[in-house]
């Protein structure tokens, strides 16, 4: 029965102890700064949530050699969904101005039954190649490890 359960819950630690949280919300974001939805993954927040709510942990009489796994996973975890969410922000600030402009553009030559998403993503697609986004995105990814 451990080994089953070890089994049950291995992807979910390798989900939760690597950078993969970072990763997957970054691109979460990217996705829905381009139109899409779904971010951050209900894995994370799943992961996060069982190992928060196994922890009890009485701060005041913990030690840090005291300190077990159920403590720091979920502390990593939150410090991904932080580096994570601020590169996102970045990255979903620059199309939001692209979706901005094309709004203000359409309402202007009183276009207002035009949705702005179908006028905007080719021009935030045709940003973001142009501007090599994908290495930007992933080279602030690498850069935000602090090896």
């Amino acid at each position: 029965m451990l080994i089953f359960t070890l089994l049950t819950l291995a992807p979910s630690i390798v989900v939760m102890m690597t950078p993969f949280t970072r990763i997957v919300i970054v691109l979460g974001l990217l996705r829905n700064a381009l139109g899409t939805q779904q971010s951050p993954p209900n894995t994370v927040l799943m992961g996060l949530a069982l190992f928060v709510n196994l922890a009890k942990l009485d701060v005041e009489k913990t030690t840090v050699d005291k300190v077990t796994m159920t403590v720091i996973i979920p502390a990593f975890m939150v410090s991904e969904l932080r580096s994570s969410f601020q590169i996102g922000f970045v990255s979903y600030l620059l199309f939001l101005v692209v979706d901005m402009v094309v709004s203000s553009i359409l309402m202007g030559t009183c276009m207002l039954m035009l949705p702005p998403v179908l006028i905007s993503l080719p021009f935030k697609l045709l940003m973001f190649i142009l501007s090599d986004g994908w290495n930007l995105i992933f080279g602030s990814l690498v850069r935000s490890f602090k090896i």
